[in-house]
């Protein structure tokens, strides 16, 4: 025969149970539910020449999605709301006169501003906002990726890349001849405490690093570092194919001098 305490126990594991299971229904359709609102979608920009693959980048802030596409930058409200679209001829007109393409753009949560970066002729082209609303103004000026160092290689950057952490903005490129042959990939490394108080001439430069095989580096791609975190990574494969991908970190020195590593090199199907 059971006793009143062993009802009272069984009565207590059911309930137990049942509330467990009802919390867990509820979870779900919670998750159910705000994955609906995420799955959502929209008409971004047009592609602008049907000739090759459309050159896409997408940032999301707090209330705004900024999309480039080729030659175009788009912005819209967080429900996919049109806000308006220009042109990078026009956008970057205050600072250069040519033809920008290759556009990328970022968002950096911990500064609450968007990032983006074109290139034109052997410029980087790098615009920021002033607050987390793309709609406001926009800080933009131009950086020789000709030069490094400061003393010039007579190349000009193709296939960029943007990248961040704490205290750096992180700019990638491949480096090529005036007869677009390959030489090597690069990295520009910008503090922030600089770029914000209109100080663009002071960067750090990386340039024509190998692969543990001995290989020129290149296609860096920088790291987006979402939570907080002073050193930077990037990645990179090997133009004419391979077998591998190389993990490089960038780090501070005890004299807050930039530095780089090849920390890894990681085996992965041959492409």
């Amino acid at each position: 025969m059971y006793s009143i305490h062993d009802y009272f126990r069984m009565f207590l594991a059911v309930s137990i149970l049942l509330f467990t299971f009802l919390i867990a229904q509820t979870q779900e359709s919670n998750n159910r539910k705000e994955l609906s609102s995420l799955v959502s979608d929209f008409d971004g920009l047009t592609v602008s020449y049907l000739s090759h693959s459309p050159n896409l980048s997408i940032a999301k802030g707090p209330n705004y999605i900024v999309e480039a596409l080729d030659y175009n930058i788009g912005i819209f409200q967080d429900d996919g709301s049109f806000v308006s679209v220009e042109t990078l001829n026009n956008f970057f007109s205050g600072v250069y006169s040519g033809n920008p393409d290759q556009c990328k753009v970022i968002y950096h949560p911990q500064l609450n501003r968007y990032f983006l970066l074109a290139l034109g002729d052997q410029y980087y082209l790098i615009a920021f906002t002033e607050t987390n609303d793309p709609t406001g103004n926009w800080i933009k000026f131009k950086s020789d990726a000709s030069l490094n160092d400061g003393n010039s290689s007579n190349l000009h950057p193709e296939e960029p890349d943007i990248g961040f952490n704490d205290n750096y903005l992180l700019i990638t490129s491949n480096q090529y001849t005036s007869s677009n042959a390959f030489v090597y990939g690069k990295i520009r490394a910008f503090r922030f405490s600089d770029l914000l108080q209109g100080n663009y001439s002071d960067y750090t430069d990386f340039w024509d690093l190998q692969n543990a095989d001995g290989t020129i580096v290149h296609s860096f791609r920088a790291a987006q570092h979402r939570s907080s975190s002073t050193d930077a990574y990037l990645v990179n494969t090997n133009n004419l194919g391979g077998d591998f991908i190389t993990l490089w970190k960038l780090y501070e020195d005890g004299n807050q001098n930039l530095q780089i590593q090849r920390a890894a090199s990681f085996t992965v199907e041959a492409y």
